[in-house]
């Protein structure tokens, strides 16, 4: 399950500085264990506590 997520916030990374470098928006990784989500969660609240951020350099 490690290597899927790493590959996936590698991928993530990579469309980042594509679309940074084309005016458009960074991507972002979230993964959201089951067991975390309950019904007054709510999508933005479960971003901000699961994303995996990294960062991005601009040349």
């Amino acid at each position: 399950m490690l290597a899927k997520k790493d590959v996936a916030v590698q991928w993530c990374k990579y469309a980042s500085e594509y679309m940074l470098k084309h005016n458009g928006k960074p991507w972002v990784y979230v993964f959201i264990a089951d067991h975390a989500i309950t019904q007054n969660m709510t999508l933005k609240g479960l971003g901000a506590r699961f994303i995996t951020k990294w960062q991005v350099t601009e040349e």
